[in-house]
């Protein structure tokens, strides 16, 4: 009787974690295959920005881990400064934290990057020296 009392016991916990454990898992099929290209959102902080201390768009970014801002110098342009910030609220009416800054050099067009790891809760480009002779746009990508 106690060698069947134990076959028994043990046959419910054998029964009972392969059902838990069968439950508890889940296949999910893959978001992209090798040789597929997954896009993340865009959006543009800075639109034909020129004027000294333009203020684009603050962004929010909470959910990214990398960011990047894409700084596009449009034709014509001869000179510039535009920084990438932070903050940790959208209106936040103090000086903004620094990401990166980016000086206009060499021939418009042409484009360079900011790239940011970590999270981040509001992102914006600001014009900090006029642009001359043309436009800069600045659009962010994150995932």
């Amino acid at each position: 009787m106690k060698v069947f009392r134990e076959f028994v016991w043990k046959s419910v916990v054998v029964g009972v974690l392969a059902f838990v454990l069968a439950s508890s898992f889940e296949v999910k099929t893959p978001v992209a295959s090798a040789t597929e290209t997954v896009k993340a959102p865009v959006e543009s902080s800075l639109t034909a920005a020129s004027t000294d201390e333009t203020l684009g768009t603050a962004l929010g970014v909470a959910r990214c881990r990398e960011l990047a801002a894409y700084v596009d110098w449009n034709t014509g342009v001869t000179a510039g400064v535009v920084e990438i910030e932070t903050a940790d609220v959208q209106a936040y009416a103090g000086t903004w934290a620094n990401l990166g800054t980016v000086t206009f050099s060499g021939t418009a067009p042409n484009q360079a990057i900011v790239q940011v790891t970590g999270i981040q809760q509001w992102v914006r480009a600001r014009v900090s020296t006029a642009v001359a002779n043309g436009t800069v746009d600045v659009p962010f990508i994150c995932n």
